[in-house]
């Protein structure tokens, strides 16, 4: 299989994206830490993919800080020996519009889209730098390419996080480490939540794409398991839209 051997670990993986990349990975014979604030969902994903004959652990702890993502690196590689890839996929809305938005709303969102993501990549980084290989997945958005209405703390966070994946694949470069993004655009509970007008809008785009339907949590699995197999290994620095839209020129 295309990651046996590998030790990963997915962050916010309790649900939507997150569980279907954990699932995606240890179909791929990767060993997966699955990582989230939700307990009981962690818990739930590593039981369903031991159950399907493979790896996985759950690391109930949420990202956020430096030392929360010292322990989720500690949680791979006393568990499973090692670390050699990282998907950052943690993610939270709930923003307001920007005349309503509180202080409070603003910096859990920065904090969990882009503040904790950066810190686990800081500490995931040391071990990969140490054996001169890692694949790190940032999850980032549309939002962060386009903006979106009602959620300015969110669609700041995952900008930052596309570009802190091209800094950070410039700064591993030398030491064998791949750093790529991956904006989905997918039905998830994020979705559920973003305020009117903006989620009609937004389901009418997803609707009127070039491939015809709402992305699925799971279309975005094998973009993922590509860019961390070493079939990606001249790949870096990059950021791709699983959208089912087209690429603009400009």
């Amino acid at each position: 299989m295309e990651l046996e051997g590998k030790v990963a670990i997915v962050t916010g993986a309790a649900a939507g994206i997150g569980r279907a990349i954990a699932g995606g990975l240890a179909a791929s014979g990767a060993s997966v830490v699955v990582d989230d604030v939700d307990e009981a969902g962690a818990k739930e994903v590593a039981a369903g993919i031991r159950a399907n004959g493979g790896r996985a652990e759950p690391c109930p702890i949420g990202v956020g800080t430096d030392a929360a993502a010292a322990e989720i690196v500690r949680c791979a590689t006393d568990t499973f020996g090692g670390l050699h890839l990282l998907v950052n996929n943690a993610g939270v809305g709930g923003d307001a519009p920007l005349v309503e938005l509180s202080e409070e709303q603003l910096k859990r969102s920065v904090s969990v889209n882009l503040v904790g993501p950066i810190l686990l990549a800081k500490h995931a980084a040391g071990v990969m730098v140490e054996q001169r290989y890692g694949k790190v997945v940032n999850i980032t958005s549309r939002s962060g390419l386009r903006g979106k209405y009602g959620e300015s703390g969110y669609s700041a966070g995952k900008a930052g996080m596309a570009g802190f994946t091209l800094t950070m694949a410039i700064e591993m470069a030398p030491y064998g480490i791949n750093v790529n993004a991956v904006a989905p655009a997918a039905w998830t509970a994020l979705l559920e939540n973003m305020p009117e007008p903006e989620r009609s809008r937004t389901i009418a785009k997803r609707e009127d794409n070039v491939l015809g339907r709402v992305a699925r949590p799971a279309d975005v699995v094998p973009t993922v398991v590509w860019l961390l197999s070493d079939a990606a290994e001249y790949v870096t620095g990059q950021i791709i839209e699983a959208t089912g839209q087209q690429a603009s020129l400009l």
